[in-house]
């Protein structure tokens, strides 16, 4: 969409009552919803694997970080 459309627009929708612009804001979300869920593939189980197998060669040559640095750098020790 143009920028200008889309400046155009939100500039409809500032003209809208308060009432109004959630009723709009409720519809679009829901959309939004809709279009992430139909984009949304499961994954396969041979994609799966390849996830298992790269995570698995990850932690065999040390390229991890542990609980405490990510959630608590300040207690991790210095590498």
């Amino acid at each position: 969409m143009a920028q200008e459309t889309l400046d155009s627009l939100i500039q409809v929708m500032f003209t809208l009552s308060l009432s109004e612009q959630e009723k709009v804001i409720e519809r679009m979300q829901a959309n939004v919803r809709r279009l992430n869920r139909e984009a949304v593939a499961p994954y396969t189980m041979e994609e799966i694997d390849a996830r298992l197998d790269e995570s698995e060669r990850d932690i065999e040559e040390g390229r991890y970080f542990t609980t405490e640095e990510v959630f608590h750098p300040q207690f991790a020790e210095a590498v």
